[in-house]
């Protein structure tokens, strides 16, 4: 993996996460005192704090990891939020620069340091593009045509076209394919209107909602081929919230043969262990929607390696985002979509677990 700043010790990140909510509301209020309007209301200012921790949980990730790009990603994201709401993007610099005193007054020397460069590093580098710019991780070039009137049926609530778009992709394809290319991308479009302020929370989670149900309405009209003798345990990791692609991998292996339990969102580490030694799966799938949710996989990973194990693939927002990230976790391998998640899981199977 190419190191693109320096990677503080553990004993360093702790003292980092004991200082990361303090550090977020030293931002946030600095920000607060001049672009307000970019959060409006009584929970306004909470609202400002928490945009700023995810920051400073993305800034935690680089110094763990040494891949900056997840805190650009991020940094940009806030900019393009906070143009929408009318707030110039250097108010945003300028409290994130509030950081330099917090940090130097509460850190090492040597720690204060890394952590400034590394957040000035990445601020310089989202400066460098527009705010507009879409993600190359959200750009889906293999996305049908039918994709943007799915987007615009469930951001309006219409069940019965969202259905029937469904229903005709799966018939002339596939269900896998279906949701790769007709409700994959919708929802990828969807999540950059959110962050521009051009749909609101509710839509979103009402499209969510919608297209959660119709997947599994979906799932039950197929005809599921005999059992290939494999097992697969599925979870979001800790703190991942967003299950929707972790089910396409369940259906897309399940439609290969597979018997899958999938645990579905935010499941804490010991509760997947418990689970892997109940259910003695072959294959472990881990989603990620942040890097710094790769700590879970690899607290995980360590836990695992006292006796036999399955092998273990990681997914999500985050490996679309940085794939030469998840090296860190030191998984078996890694999914870019759901199918291509059955074609590592079955390679998987015929090689020995990673040390």
């Amino acid at each position: 993996m190419n190191i693109d700043t320096p990677v503080l010790d553990p004993e360093s990140i702790d003292r980092l996460l004991e200082l990361e909510m303090e550090a977020a509301r030293t931002a946030a209020d600095a920000f607060y005192a001049t672009g307000a309007e970019a959060y409006p209301g009584e929970s306004g200012p909470a609202a400002c704090s928490s945009d700023f921790a995810l920051m400073l949980e993305l800034l935690r990730a680089v110094l763990q990891f040494g891949a900056l790009q997840p805190l650009v990603d991020g940094l940009k994201w806030l900019a393009g939020v906070h143009q929408a709401r009318g707030v110039q993007p250097a108010q945003l610099r300028s409290a994130m620069e509030q950081l330099a005193p917090f940090f130097s007054a509460r850190l090492p020397q040597a720690d204060a340091a890394a952590v400034l460069a590394a957040l000035r590093k990445a601020l310089a580098r989202a400066e460098q593009t527009e705010t507009s710019e879409v993600p190359a991780w959200a750009v889906a070039a293999d996305a049908w045509p039918e994709s943007s009137q799915f987007e615009d049926a469930i951001l309006a609530g219409d069940r019965t076209a969202a259905r029937k778009l469904l229903t005709e992709c799966v018939a002339r394809s596939s269900l896998v394919e279906a949701e790769q290319r007709l409700i994959q991308p919708a929802l990828y479009r969807i999540g950059l209107r959110w962050q521009r302020n051009q749909v609101s929370v509710a839509q979103e989670h009402l499209a969510s909602a919608i297209v959660q149900s119709m997947m599994s309405e979906a799932l039950l009209k197929v005809r599921l081929p005999a059992s290939n003798g494999h097992r697969a345990l599925l979870a979001c990791v800790d703190g991942n919230h967003h299950a929707i692609g972790l089910q396409m991998v369940a259906d897309s292996l399940q439609l290969a043969g597979w018997t899958v339990q999938n645990l579905g969102p935010n499941v804490p580490t010991p509760a997947i262990l418990a689970q892997v030694a109940r259910h003695s799966p072959d294959l472990l799938g881990l989603s990620l929607s942040f890097p710094q949710q790769l700590v879970h996989v690899r607290d995980l990973m360590k836990r695992l390696s006292a006796g036999p194990r399955p092998r273990v693939i990681v997914g999500g927002l985050a490996v679309r985002q940085l794939e030469r990230l998840v090296s860190a976790s030191v998984a078996d391998g890694f999914c870019t979509d759901a199918a291509h998640a059955v074609e590592v899981a079955e390679s998987l199977l015929g090689r020995p677990a990673a040390a």
